[in-house]
C-alpha cells in the first residue's frame, strides 16, 4: 500500500525501523524486517488476500527485537491479528482507517442488488470497525468526513487526521508530451471510481472540443469492460489506456496533462489528485470525501456534483481558459507544498511519540 510505503521510508530516514506483518503473495520478494503470514485470494478481487487464522501461538516472538507500537493498518484477521500482538507485548496500538468500506458495498456484485444483503454486511462493517478502533488508543484518517463518519459508528478513540504525504521531488517539468487538451486519470479501473461518469462526461466534452484526449493510467478488475464501453461508444480514438504504470513514468503523465480528472466518490484521500497539484496540473473532482477536502474549488481546480453535466461544464471550462489554468496551475503547486511527505512523516512520528508518554 503507497501509504504505509512512504511512511515507513520517509521515517527510516529519520532513524525509525519498521516491521512489517502482511499477507503472503505469490512472486512477493523477500524483504528485511518483513513477516508473511499465509493467505490466500480474496474471491473475485486478484489484487487483495485474506490472512488466515493462525496467529495464536505467536512462536515468532522470540525472533523480534523490542517494539513500541503496533499499528494496524486494517479492520479484519491482519488487525485483529496486530491488537492481539499489542496486548501480548503490553504496548499500544493504533489504527489508520483507510477505507470507506461501507461505501463498497454499493459495488459489490452478490450484494449490492440486494438491499437486505446490503443492509446486513454494512451493519457487520460498522460494527467491525467500531469494535477494533475502540480498542485502539489511537485512530488516523486522512480526512475530516472519515473522522465524521467514524464518530457516527460509536468511536470514541481519540482521532487525529493525517493524510500520506507525496515526494514532491518526482514532480519535475514532464520530459514526455501528450497532444493538447489532455485530461488524464490515474487510479484503479474498477466500477467504485465512477469511471462511467467520467466516460458520460468525456463524450460530450469531444463535441465541444474535438482534439481533447482522455487518457487512463492504471489497471484493474473492469478495465476490459471499460475498453469495450469506449469502443462502442464511438471514443475508441480518443480515450487511451496504459495499463499499470511505474510512480516516475505516472507522474510523467500527471505533469504533461492539461488537466487531472478524477470522478471517484470512494476514496477518503485521493492521493493522486495531490500529486497531480505537485506537477503543476489543474483538477476536477467529485466533492467527495478526501478529494472534496483537498480541492479548493476556483483556486487550483473546480468540485463538481455526482453529475456528467457538471463534470462536463468545468472539464470544458478550464480546457478553453488556458490563463485560468496557468494560475491555478501555480496554486496546485503551492498548495501541494503542505501534502510534502517529510512534513506528513514529522506529524506521524508526533503522534507516535504520544503514544509512548
Amino acid at each position: 500500500m503507497r501509504s504505509i510505503d512512504t511512511f515507513k521510508k520517509t521515517l527510516e530516514k529519520r532513524g525509525h525501523k519498521f516491521f512489517i506483518f502482511a499477507p503472503s503473495q505469490g512472486g512477493a520478494s523477500k524483504e528485511n524486517r518483513v513477516w508473511r503470514i499465509p493467505s490466500l485470494p480474496l474471491p473475485g478481487q486478484k489484487d487483495y488476500r485474506l490472512a488466515l487464522p493462525v496467529f495464536s501461538d505467536f512462536n515468532f516472538l522470540p525472533q523480534l527485537p523490542k517494539i513500541n507500537i503496533i499499528h494496524l493498518q486494517h479492520i479484519f484477521r491482519m488487525g485483529s491479528f496486530g491488537l492481539k500482538l499489542a496486548r501480548q507485548l503490553k504496548i499500544p496500538a493504533m489504527l489508520t482507517y483507510h477505507t470507506m468500506l461501507v461505501d463498497y458495498t454499493n459495488h459489490i456484485p452478490i450484494i449490492k442488488h440486494s438491499g437486505f444483503l446490503k443492509s446486513l454486511v454494512r451493519g457487520y462493517l460498522i460494527r467491525r470497525s467500531r469494535r477494533l478502533a475502540n480498542r485502539c488508543q489511537l485512530v488516523i484518517v486522512p480526512s475530516k468526513p472519515i473522522l465524521a463518519e467514524l464518530r457516527s459508528y460509536g468511536v470514541k478513540t481519540r482521532i487525529e487526521i493525517l493524510p500520506t504525504g507525496v515526494d514532491l521531488k518526482r514532480f519535475k517539468p514532464p520530459k514526455m508530451k501528450l497532444p493538447p487538451q489532455s485530461l488524464v486519470y490515474v487510479g484503479r479501473l474498477s466500477e467504485e471510481k465512477n469511471l462511467k461518469m467520467l466516460f458520460s462526461a468525456f463524450a460530450t466534452v469531444i463535441k465541444k472540443i474535438p482534439g481533447a484526449h482522455l487518457f487512463l493510467v492504471g489497471d484493474g478488475p473492469d478495465r476490459k469492460a471499460y475498453e469495450n464501453l469506449v469502443q462502442k461508444s464511438g471514443l475508441g480514438k480518443q480515450v487511451s489506456f496504459t495499463g499499470f504504470l511505474d510512480q516516475n513514468k505516472t507522474a510523467e503523465y500527471q505533469a504533461a496533462a492539461d488537466l487531472f480528472v478524477f470522478p471517484s466518490v470512494t476514496d477518503t484521500q485521493g492521493l493522486v489528485v495531490v500529486e497531480a497539484m505537485a506537477a503543476g496540473t489543474p483538477v476536477v473532482v467529485v466533492g467527495k470525501l478526501g478529494p472534496g477536502e483537498i480541492v479548493k474549488h476556483g483556486i487550483f481546480g473546480f468540485k463538481t456534483k455526482n453529475n456528467p453535466r457538471d463534470f462536463t461544464d468545468k472539464i470544458i471550462e478550464l480546457l478553453t481558459n488556458d490563463k485560468l489554468r496557468l494560475k491555478m496551475k501555480k496554486a496546485a503547486q503551492k498548495e501541494a507544498k503542505n501534502y510534502a511527505q517529510e512534513k506528513m512523516a514529522a506529524k506521524l512520528e508526533k503522534v507516535y511519540y504520544s503514544l509512548l508518554k
